[in-house]
């Protein structure tokens, strides 16, 4: 069972701002067998299956928050916006770890908001993209190519080339939980995303106030409860994370899903601190 966990850090009042659109959910990865004409084919080589790479099926955490302005000013000094600055810091641990060297695709999910509008009611309006990286992220390097990956992935996203399985989720409480996780898993070990990176975007000035003073920086995070170590199933792979910003603060959380790569709670911040200052980004390890 998922669960998603919120937190905030109280400060003095701050005049509020007008909330902007969030991307947020999870990530539809598609067999290669059934991959649509026209979608990237999945260019990671075949590893042993998850319950045999991360055997204890351990979870660590790590969380970050960095002032706003300078974010922002980082990633448009690199050619390129907040968002793949974020995909750079989070599956840069992944090269930074050892897991996954220059030279190794990286599979990287990024959730969308496909809502259209206050009216649009649908119960889940995800959709996800992915992004594959395999001479990037370098710490502190260009962005572009971040952003041309990502753009295309958008633009496939719109032509409406995704994978066949997505328009079966109506009968997904039909299916038994073998069948769907072996659709979703893919196989060869391939299928999930290495990083699944979620922008949950700003937050309304009103979810920032908590007993009459105002949060200065939020965060959220995803996780699930009753992982069998012996059983053959995991809730994800390698390394996964949501953002929240608020006017001062951009805090993200991070969760190690690779138990070799993150071992312990203190690697994970140890990586973590490491890439931010790579980036020259002022930050707080919490």
């Amino acid at each position: 069972m998922s669960r998603f966990v919120g937190g905030v850090s109280p400060t003095r009042p701050t005049p509020s701002r007008r909330p902007v659109p969030s991307s947020r959910g999870s990530c539809g990865p598609w067999p290669s067998a059934a991959r649509p004409r026209g979608l990237e084919p999945d260019p990671r080589p075949e590893r042993p299956p998850l319950a045999e790479r991360s055997p204890a099926a351990k979870f660590t955490w790590a969380t970050a928050s960095i002032p706003a302005g300078d974010w922002d000013r980082v990633a448009t000094e690199h050619g390129g916006t907040p968002n793949t600055l974020f995909i750079a810091v989070v599956s840069g641990l992944l090269r930074s770890s050892g897991r996954s060297p220059l030279g190794t695709p990286i599979k990287v999910g990024v959730p969308v908001d496909r809502r259209a509008g206050e009216e649009d009611n649908r119960t889940n309006a995800i959709a996800g993209v992915s992004v594959y990286l395999t001479d990037e992220p370098v710490p502190g390097g260009d962005l572009t190519g971040i952003r041309a990956a990502c753009k295309a992935a958008f633009v496939r996203l719109s032509e409406g080339r995704r994978a066949p399985h997505i328009h079966l989720r109506p009968l997904a409480w039909f299916l038994p939980p073998s069948v769907l996780i072996k659709l979703v898993g893919g196989g060869a070990g391939k299928g999930m995303p290495d990083a699944v990176i979620s922008n949950i975007g700003e937050v309304t000035p009103e979810a920032t106030v908590v007993g009459g003073r105002t949060a200065r920086r939020m965060v959220l995070r995803g996780t699930t409860q009753g992982v069998d170590p012996a059983a053959g199933h995991r809730f994800g792979d390698g390394v996964q994370s949501w953002l929240v910003r608020t006017p001062q603060q951009v805090s993200f959380t991070l969760l190690g899903l690779d138990d070799e790569a993150f071992g312990s709670e203190a690697v994970l911040r140890d990586l973590l601190t490491r890439e931010l200052t790579e980036w020259e980004l002022p930050h707080d390890i919490w």
